[in-house]
């Protein structure tokens, strides 16, 4: 579940407009909240060519996950260097959004970009390849985390998926174990009235906490 830790940085005056502060509200009782598609489509086609250049490309990009000789999820090296236009992520909407939740200026731990690759059944029932059962992040409780499809994704593209603070809370107090071991019929962890998936177009976001709630890829 991660440990919280004090902030260090400046506190900031700031006022917000009311949509942010909506947003905010949304992110610290859920634990997550859609953002939409805050971005420019010309930045978007940008990251997202050059994104498709590097990710098979085995000088730009790394291997994550395989079995049996068999590549499940790649990986970008140092997005943040190697895709440039992703900086022009951080917009100003952003940022008002961000210092706003934490009532202080914020730090950019990383950029990451990587691509996951469908799972055959008798495989995913063997072992877990990427992070594709449901736990919590184990890192700093002052992290967040915004997820920005680079592609149009539906259901049945196996989006990301979370649930809520509450609910994964819920879980919990029924006895629910690891990622390893749920101790918990699947009905029950994968209750539809509790599960919302990422979907939509390209630049579909989301900003969530991974080390509250309950998620998996």
């Amino acid at each position: 579940d991660g440990t919280l830790t004090n902030l260090s940085t400046k506190k900031i005056t700031k006022k917000s407009n009311s949509l942010s502060h909506d947003r905010v509200l949304t992110l610290k009782t859920k634990g997550y909240v859609n953002f939409e598609y805050p971005f420019d489509t010309s930045l978007l086609d940008q990251i997202q060519k050059e994104y498709l250049l590097l990710i098979e490309n085995d000088k730009t990009s790394f291997v994550r996950t395989e079995h049996d000789g068999k590549v499940y999820s790649r990986m970008i090296k140092t997005a943040w260097k190697t895709i440039p236009s992703s900086q022009k992520l951080i917009t100003d909407e952003i940022k008002i959004f961000v210092e706003e939740y934490f009532q202080r200026h914020f730090q950019i731990l990383d950029i990451t970009a990587w691509r996951n690759y469908s799972v055959e059944t008798d495989v995913s029932n063997e072992k877990e390849l990427f992070a594709s059962h449901w736990h919590c992040d184990g890192k700093n409780t002052s992290i967040i985390t915004l997820f920005i499809n680079l592609m149009n994704v539906t259901e049945n593209n196996g989006p990301f998926m979370i649930q809520s603070k509450e609910r994964t809370k819920e879980l919990i107090k029924m006895g629910f174990g690891s990622r390893h071991e749920y101790n918990l019929p699947m009905n029950i962890v994968e209750d539809s009235n509790h599960v919302v998936s990422h979907t939509g177009k390209i630049g579909s976001s989301m900003i969530v906490t991974t080390e509250e709630c309950l998620h998996r890829a």
